[in-house]
């Protein structure tokens, strides 16, 4: 089983859902903004092996060092309820190339899929993770030292933090 990434932020997926008394709320829309209707999702593979370089890819492309908040879907779900999958590499855009090459899409041509997918992540939000500040740190810690990650590839932000001129 593979699961999916995508970065969200849990206090926004913190409400009470029941139609018609509780309607679905507009405020988690703006975790799956979409680019050209699609969504941006990166493939963690089972045993979570590429999850750190995943995290690492979102970590590179903040403003800061703060916790990080991401839900995992499973695939195979997300087929069942038709949505498609597809590979996007070549547009994965961190400094991470592991990051990239797991990057996928899902394809939303309406409203109405962008809201079913809203809806079936409400209904997952038990696998909402959050990795603290602190790991976030020594990811990007470990990548500079260690040259896996380019420092003049982080922002001005990132790059004050950790002494990068």
């Amino acid at each position: 089983m593979n699961y999916l990434i995508r970065v969200l932020d849990a206090e926004r997926w913190n409400f009470e859902y029941r139609e018609p008394e509780h309607p679905f709320k507009a405020n988690p829309l703006a975790d799956l903004r979409t680019d050209s209707d699609n969504l941006s999702v990166f493939a963690c593979d089972k045993d979570k092996n590429n999850l750190d370089d995943i995290l690492l890819g979102f970590a590179s492309k903040r403003y800061g060092i703060s916790k990080l908040q991401y839900i995992e879907l499973e695939q195979s779900e997300l087929s069942q309820l038709g949505f498609e999958v597809i590979d996007a590499k070549e547009e994965g855009n961190t400094p991470v190339q592991a990051a990239n090459n797991a990057h996928k899409n899902i394809p939303l041509n309406s409203a109405d899929k962008l809201i079913a997918l809203a809806k079936h992540i409400y209904s997952k939000t038990e696998n909402i993770q959050t990795v603290k500040s602190k790991k976030i740190k020594m990811l990007l810690e470990g990548a500079l030292s260690d040259g896996s990650l380019d420092g003049n590839d982080l922002n001005c932000v990132l790059k004050k933090i950790f002494s990068i001129s």
